[in-house]
């Protein structure tokens, strides 16, 4: 079995070539252009992986695994473009027109004329996957925290022999990635990027001046939590992720780019890393005790 793994449209579009369960090449598309977390169709990665594993025809591989559900994320994004039809009009226009062009069977038909098999793998699968499947383990419990894949942005699974059974999920818009982001475009760094400045900055502030506006957007169950939305755009916006009303929860303007980096800023950082840890703890908790239950449905077999 040959398999070919791409991910694209997003950041850091990246190919490996798998055999019979195998790594054989993998590389980002960013290697070949120089253009830092480089996003589109990643055909040189492709090119590449190919050439290390001496294929000549994408037709003579099993299959391509891509690495989420186009039809479960438009069912995501036309749902909450629906809740907010006018002012999400530009996006949702701009969505639909990329994903009939960026289709992954009509850019490999394009590109290398291949027919066959397309898998699409459900995006917090993919990680829990390359997380179990490369350790050592021949059983895991596994938690995935990311901003949002299709419609989760969290999941607790357990793993066992060649199965991963999934047990529990969180869907967006309640998201510990989405909130992350969000803080580090408000600290003036650019999202999905700059996340490790503010990791960086915040050994330097005083958490607790704004933990408490910040732990107050939490709203929390036994194994789950939402966060309050009427502070994000993540639901209508793909440029702005805050709005008004988080600059006065935290009574702190936003921090533009060119601007000096102050105390204020060291402390949000310091806050938002605390109640990130907070959720993240709690998390691993629940997935230690999520493991041991006998109920769960098979997501992949």
């Amino acid at each position: 079995m040959i398999q070919l793994g791409i991910s694209a449209f997003y950041h850091d579009a990246a190919a490996c070539i798998v055999k019979d369960g195998k790594v054989i090449a993998a590389v980002e598309e960013e290697r070949f252009t120089e253009i830092k977390h480089d996003d589109r169709f990643p055909t040189n990665a492709i090119n590449w992986c190919m050439n290390e594993a001496g294929i000549d025809d994408l037709n003579s591989i099993d299959e391509v695994c891509w690495y989420e559900d186009p039809k479960v994320k438009k069912d995501r994004v036309l749902t909450t473009f629906n809740k907010h039809f006018f002012t999400s009009l530009k996006n949702r226009i701009k969505f639909l027109i990329n994903y009939y062009f960026n289709s992954p069977k009509r850019l490999l038909k394009n590109n290398y004329e291949y027919t066959g098999k397309v898998n699409y793998i459900s995006h917090h699968l993919s990680h829990a996957a390359f997380s179990y499947y490369t350790s050592p383990y021949k059983e895991a419990a596994i938690l995935t925290v990311d901003g949002v894949g299709e419609w989760e942005t969290i999941t607790i699974s357990h793993a066992f022999e060649d199965r991963i059974v999934k047990k529990l999920s969180i869907n967006f818009p309640h998201s510990l990635g989405m909130l992350y982001s969000t803080v580090t475009a408000f600290l003036g760094f650019k999202p999905n990027e700059g996340e490790y400045k503010v990791m960086g900055l915040a050994p330097f502030g005083n958490p607790d001046k704004y933990f408490k506006q910040l732990d107050s957007i939490f709203t929390r169950t036994s194994n789950k939590f939402t966060i309050d939305q009427k502070y994000f755009t993540w639901e209508y916006s793909d440029k702005i992720m805050f709005n008004i009303e988080f600059c006065h929860l935290l009574k702190l303007p936003p921090r533009f780019k060119e601007e000096p980096i102050t105390q204020d800023h060291k402390d949000l950082a310091a806050a938002l890393q605390k109640v990130y840890e907070k959720e993240f703890s709690r998390l691993v908790k629940i997935s230690k005790r999520t493991y041991v239950l006998e109920e769960a449905v098979p997501i992949t077999e």
